[in-house]
């Protein structure tokens, strides 16, 4: 008890200043924590090791393979394979270490090191999958925390990672009838209307489409549940993202699209990663959670081709972005 007591001041301090926005300054103070002796209690301090973990998953690009660099020289792993083995088997079966496991994930996506990003992440899933998530539950989710939604940080950087995949394989020549699916807001909206003749949004919140409707960038907005809503819809591109990890299966949403795509028309959503089959998450919010296999063998059976599959962070968290297109004409 008293090893625990020493490490807690230096974690208060570090935490405080990333409240602050001081986050250089709380790496330094977590890297003195750890102390450099490879018997350090801190090592093995779930807290701190999270705290540390998510300032480097903050960090600019630039800086984060030298912040990770310190990371492992400071707690003495010797290097990232080494860091996986010793925290994964310490936290493992942690009730707690969800948010340890997911910044781990990212951060190891953010340093390239996919496999181990989706074999961190592994430790957030469980395979018991409800049913469904309730519609109800959704529009809670969102109608609650509405007020603050466009000023979360993480909304804005998940959209621009989203668009930063999807922009490189569209011709920007703004002739492309476009379908937000779950568009919420309306974040992404300003980057698809220069791409759109036509730019329609679905959500089930209409509170979120009242926010979406302000910004006038939409030429319908409709309310209701996606897959019904795309029945007669003719487009180029579907996009679906931050919202696919709501269905347990994406096949019905991934056959309305393919319905109404015109040949050639691609659909591009985000996923949350799984090392096969569905799974869900233990902790934060509930998402259904797919492996590549998965996602390529059924959206094969529906019809459609892969065009590309990045891995990147979105929320926090390994995200799969998917792009894949209805066999024809490019349109």
């Amino acid at each position: 008890m008293e090893e625990s007591q020493d490490i807690r001041p230096d974690f208060a301090t570090a935490a405080g200043m990333c409240l602050d926005g001081r986050y250089v300054d709380a790496f330094e103070a977590c890297i003195k924590a750890f102390g450099g002796e490879p018997d350090s209690p801190a090592l093995l301090d779930l807290g701190l090791q999270t705290l540390v973990l998510r300032i480097m998953v903050a960090a600019p690009e630039a800086h984060v393979e030298a912040l990770a660099g310190r990371w492992i020289a400071g707690c003495r792993f010797g290097n990232p394979d080494i860091a996986e083995v010793i925290l994964t088997d310490a936290f493992r079966d942690d009730p707690q270490a969800y948010d340890f496991f997911g910044n781990f994930a990212a951060l190891s996506v953010r340093l390239g090191r996919g496999d181990s990003a989706v074999r961190l992440f592994s430790h957030c899933l469980g395979p018991e999958l409800p049913a469904r998530i309730e519609r109800h539950a959704i529009e809670e989710k969102y109608r609650d925390g509405l007020d603050t939604y466009d000023e979360v940080f993480l909304h804005d950087m998940a959209v621009d990672r989203f668009l930063a995949f999807l922009s490189p394989r569209l011709e920007p020549d703004g002739n492309l009838d476009i379908v937000d699916a779950c568009c919420g807001t309306g974040l992404a909206a300003p980057h698809l209307r220069p791409l759109a003749r036509t730019l329609a949004g679905i959500d089930l919140s209409a509170s979120m489409l009242e926010r979406a409707r302000r910004r006038d960038l939409y030429d319908s907005l409709t309310v209701g549940d996606v897959v019904a809503e795309l029945e007669g819809r003719v487009a180029d591109l579907v996009v679906c993202c931050g919202a696919a990890n709501y269905f347990r299966d994406l096949a019905p949403l991934g056959r309305a699209v393919f319905q109404c795509l015109r040949p050639g028309g691609l659909f591009a959503f985000s996923d949350f990663p799984a090392p096969d089959g569905v799974m869900i998450t233990t902790g934060g919010s509930l998402r259904y959670c797919r492996g590549r296999r998965t996602v390529r063998d059924m959206m094969s059976r529906i019809g459609m081709e892969e065009v590309g599959c990045d891995l990147g962070v979105m929320y926090g968290l390994p995200c799969y972005l998917w792009m894949f297109r209805r066999p024809g004409a490019a349109p």
